[in-house]
């Protein structure tokens, strides 16, 4: 009931404001953004599944080769490749599910390769893979197609600030 009130009285704000154009353009464009305000979350939500389930379509129907599970590294710090939306990694966390399908990029730490944990949704990094995982990792990213997975969230707290973390699952396929 609720989302139908919004959306009706969000249609009402955007007619009334283009409406009101003629008359006042402040008026106007008062209508319009208090009307939009009240659609975005609805379209906002809407565009967000739709990509979800368009990510899942693209999953290889067959069994994975080998599966590779890991936390990832350095969750509470600013992205490494922001987006124009996200630049903070627990911004994009809080904004993932389980089960949301991440990528691999390959990167480098302190002169070291690297792969940055990559949100398909969302095309920012939420953390890297453990550097003690890091030649197992690239020794599969050269042999296999990786689709991975968020399978896990996990709170956590430093310096008496709480985090988010999570945890990924790398199903290996034949290239």
């Amino acid at each position: 009931m609720k989302k139908i009130l919004r959306l009706f009285f969000g249609i009402v704000f955007v007619c009334a404001g283009i409406s009101s154009f003629a008359t006042s353009i402040g008026t106007g464009l008062i209508g319009l953004v208090i009307g939009l305000a009240l659609l975005f979350p609805d379209i906002s939500k809407a565009m967000t599944e739709k990509r979800r389930k368009d990510q899942k379509a693209q999953v290889p129907a067959e069994n994975p080769v080998t599966t590779f599970t890991c936390m990832v590294t350095g969750t509470r710090f600013e992205c490494r490749f922001p987006s124009g939306k996200f630049t903070d990694r627990q911004q994009v966390l809080n904004k993932l599910r389980i089960g949301d399908l991440v990528t691999l990029k390959k990167t480098e730490w302190e002169g070291e390769p690297a792969f940055a944990v990559m949100s398909t949704l969302y095309g920012v990094d939420i953390g890297m893979i453990p550097a003690n995982n890091v030649s197992k990792v690239a020794k599969l990213y050269d042999q296999y197609q990786i689709v991975g997975k968020l399978t896990e969230f996990s709170a956590f707290e430093v310096d008496g600030t709480s985090y988010t973390g999570c945890s990924v699952e790398l199903d290996c396929y034949d290239k």
